[in-house]
């Protein structure tokens, strides 16, 4: 049975940043090399937990914290080690507000109205390197932003849940290029009981737009979640994305980034398998559901 979604699209914080501001003679700034590094990178950490699980315990918890970076520069590629228990956690860059590195219990992306979406991690290890020429643009002292959702469903015991996060920063000696962040899906969803469903709405992008990375997102009733680069929800086109695993769906990375024609954007497709007598809807629990993609772009505009 196909569910027709009702499909609104949730892009936060896709807005370029302005560069941070530079010092001296730009003509004597040294030239990016092949990895489009400028000078030595610097490795800044950020963590998150541990937190406590008994058994069934879900939460979504949030830190803010001061990066510990001194001069203004850019993010130029993420590192995430997740412990076991968590669903996923998201890096933002706040934008708008100081370091509160108390943990507390929040709210889905609470951080989504005063920053910028860097990183979404879904699997124990996860990285992601900027293409050369490209990053995003940190101040000095940068609050980053952890937000992770956990839950204990293994059964037998307390588990210890806790996250790293590790950046390469590079100085501000030359302005790169922003990365953008399209994160998006069907906060329509509605799975009936009994029965296999098929959802799929189209995320349009900018023409030229250069995407260098993407993934998707379900909770445990999602049996597919596929990504195809189409110029509409009922055109066909290649498959970017697979994803059999609900828990770990894999971050797949394209170099050279693929470059979008005028029209063409992301068609996402999520099958799902409702054994219970319930009706599931969208949510952010563990026993809701989600059909979302998020991608990594630079705009030529």
């Amino acid at each position: 049975m196909r569910v027709l979604p009702v499909t609104l699209v949730a892009l936060l914080a896709c807005s370029s940043s302005p560069a941070p501001e530079t010092e001296g003679d730009a003509s004597v700034a040294p030239e990016p090399d092949a990895d489009g590094m400028i000078g030595e990178p610097g490795t800044h950490m950020a963590r998150i937990g541990p937190f406590t699980a008994a058994p069934g315990f879900e939460d979504t918890v949030c830190v803010s914290v001061d990066l510990g970076n001194e001069t203004a520069g850019y993010i130029r590629g993420i590192r995430v080690h997740l412990g076991q228990g968590s669903h996923h956690l998201i890096v933002h860059r706040v934008d708008d507000g100081a370091p509160d590195p108390e943990p507390r219990s929040c709210g889905a992306f609470a951080h989504a109205s005063g920053g910028t979406p860097l990183f979404i991690a879904q699997q124990l290890e996860s990285s992601l390197a900027y293409p050369e020429g490209a990053g995003m643009a940190i101040e000095a002292h940068q609050t980053i932003g952890l937000e992770m959702h956990y839950i204990n469903y293994f059964g037998e015991g307390d588990v210890d849940v806790e996250a790293m996060v590790e950046f390469d920063v590079v100085p501000a000696s030359e302005v790169l290029e922003e990365v953008q962040f399209l994160f998006t899906g069907d906060l329509g969803l509605t799975i009936p009981p009994r029965e296999t469903s098929t959802v799929s709405s189209f995320h349009s992008l900018p023409a030229g737009a250069r995407v260098f990375a993407l993934t998707s997102h379900t909770h445990q009733l999602g049996q597919l979640a596929a990504i195809e680069r189409t110029t509409g929800e009922s055109g066909e086109g290649p498959v970017l994305h697979e994803s059999y695993n609900w828990s770990e769906p894999p971050l797949d990375v394209f170099d050279p980034p693929l470059v979008f024609g005028e029209g063409e954007g992301l068609k996402l497709t999520c099958e799902y398998l409702n054994p219970t007598d319930t009706t599931v809807h969208f949510g952010t629990g563990f026993d809701d559901e989600m059909c979302f993609l998020w991608a990594y772009y630079l705009d030529p505009r």
